[in-house]
């Protein structure tokens, strides 16, 4: 099981673009999803959960940089412009052609508008309290870190 965990680790040092990065997250899912089911060493499986949401957090990164990751010039009242899109043509030109839905693109980028400092610090202290870390929890707390910046709004409390 270690292994799996050391190979996914390798894959995302390893990582240089977003297809690879890819194959690093769905490794530390895969490490991750093994270590919960085999109820084997509980660090193993925190050490999987960590590395599935740092490979997320760096597919998320990656994916802020890409021209993808930006909304088409032009709205409902402006007029739509044309994208041009030529000047990708030696690389792909959708999210589709990165094998990468939308929602999985937001999603990943929701997590990488946490800074890594951030992330390894909220990673340290759920760890530190027991507590085996999740994807929805890290989105979660991202969304509570912008609020807090005045990066995004801040949503009301729930009851």
């Amino acid at each position: 099981m270690a292994e799996l965990v050391a190979g996914a680790s390798r894959a995302l040092v390893a990582a240089r673009n977003v297809s690879e990065i890819k194959h690093a997250r769905d490794l530390a899912e895969a490490a991750r999803s093994y270590a919960r089911r085999a109820n084997g060493e509980q660090a193993t499986l925190f050490c999987a959960a960590c590395l599935t949401i740092r490979a997320e957090h760096e597919l998320g990164t990656a994916l802020s940089k890409t021209d993808l990751a930006k909304a088409a010039p032009g709205n409902q009242y402006t007029g739509k412009k044309k994208l041009d899109r030529s000047h990708a043509a030696n690389g792909p030109r959708y999210l589709r052609d990165l094998h990468v839905t939308g929602s999985v693109s937001h999603r990943a980028q929701q997590l990488a508008a946490l800074t890594r400092a951030e992330l390894e610090h909220w990673l340290a202290s759920q760890c530190a309290a027991g507590v085996v870390p999740t994807l929805a929890a890290a989105r979660r707390h991202a969304k509570e870190v912008a609020g807090a910046n005045g990066r995004g709004r801040k949503l009301p409390p729930t009851a």
